[in-house]
């Protein structure tokens, strides 16, 4: 594996290294501006003259001079293959390009780590200790036992899976633990809490966890008339959309029971307006919980040694009012040098513009009801959210 390091990202690593060389440039700061002096006696030495108001010019007393450098990295791993899908380990920096939104970044560090390479500098660090060599300890048998280097944290998101995309990326987990290696350790984690395994690489302990996740959603599965979603609902309470209430007061109408004189009963407004209301509750509610959860799993992940990732399997969810949350997310995996990794559980997805064929259409008073036109935009936007 190829790691790289760019300058100008988000990383406090470098501020140590650096730390030699600032105290080099402190001392010679100090030692260019030299001892300040009180200004404004006069010559012969008489201060009855200075006005009072003076007084703290004359009393300023030597501060010493403060340069603060602020040098931020981010690490970027990389895995060369070749046609045959073979690791090409041959490498050097000059082979690599890292471009930043367009704009050539600089390459400040590089080297390639190959699997066995922290067992063997533990090994070489052991034996080269001054206390050792001064006492005359030779250093002990190479162990057998294989230190893990790579930490792999599963989080599946069985809140919002459905059990036909569950299956699909349990199978893919199963096809992935096939080319671990002994230094690697896997943990599976959920959204919900339950059936996790800590991080281990018994292969048969992680494909039981496996074979016992499903789907476990916060709220169950509601079939309305009318259908709205939490992104939809989004719309409607937080962004106050227009269009998207109109669309939803549409389909309250043409699936609304119907009186003897073929009007809708009932207040199709009014219930568009709760039906949203509590869309959105529900749907904030879990992805708080799903948010929570992947911050502590990347809190976890950042305490192991070695490579640590973190890979979300999950449909995907919006956080329409968790901007914070997600932010601080971000920023705590970058700081920790954990990669977080997200695969898409639908696989290729086509939106169905008039709703899954699975949940059926809502029937009112003898006729099919089809949602407007415009839900299909809504869904696609929702998809893609």
């Amino acid at each position: 594996m190829h790691k790289c390091a760019e300058a100008g990202r988000s990383s406090t690593n470098c501020q140590i290294r650096c730390a030699g060389f600032l105290a080099a440039v402190c001392l010679g700061l100090t030692l260019c501006c030299g001892r300040s002096t009180a200004q404004g006696t006069p010559e012969n030495g008489s201060t009855s003259s200075v006005p009072a108001q003076h007084g703290e010019e004359i009393a300023s007393h030597d501060q010493p001079a403060t340069l603060k450098v602020n040098v931020k990295l981010v690490v970027i791993r990389a895995v060369v293959r070749d046609a045959q899908g073979h690791p090409v380990g041959n490498l050097h920096k000059e082979d690599f390009e890292i471009f930043d939104k367009g704009k050539p970044q600089v390459i400040s560090q590089f080297e390639v780590e190959q699997p066995g390479t922290r067992l063997v500098k533990a090994q070489q660090d052991h034996a080269e200790e001054p206390e050792d060599i001064a006492a005359g300890v030779l250093p002990a048998p190479a162990s057998t036992a294989v230190l893990p280097e790579r930490f792999v944290a599963f989080l599946f998101d069985d809140v919002h899976l459905e059990f036909g995309d569950l299956a699909r990326v349990r199978e893919a987990a199963e096809r992935h633990l096939a080319t671990l290696r002994p230094t690697d350790r896997v943990a599976v984690f959920t959204t919900s809490g339950q059936n996790q395994l800590d991080f281990t690489d018994d292969r048969a302990k992680l494909r039981d966890a496996l074979l016992h996740l499903q789907p476990r959603p916060i709220v169950g599965q509601h079939h309305d008339c009318p259908d709205i979603g939490y992104y939809q609902a989004d719309l409607i309470v937080n962004k106050n959309d227009l269009n998207a209430r109109g669309l939803a007061v549409q389909e309250a109408i043409d699936c609304a029971p119907r009186n003897q004189q073929g009007q809708p009963v009932g207040n199709p407004a009014a219930t568009v307006d709760m039906l949203s209301q509590a869309a959105l509750a529900e749907g904030d509610h879990e992805s708080l919980v799903a948010m929570g959860v992947l911050k502590g799993v990347v809190g976890t992940v950042a305490r192991m040694p070695g490579q640590r990732s973190v890979v979300l399997i999950s449909p995907g969810f919006i956080v329409p009012t968790l901007e914070y949350e997600f932010n601080e997310i971000v920023d705590r995996a970058l700081r920790a040098q954990v990669i977080v990794n997200t695969f898409d559980a639908r696989g290729l997805y086509v939106v169905i513009p008039f709703g899954d064929a699975s949940h059926g259409l809502s029937v009112s008073s003898g006729t099919t009801n089809i949602p407007p036109a415009g839900k299909g935009l809504i869904l696609v936007d929702a998809a893609s959210a």
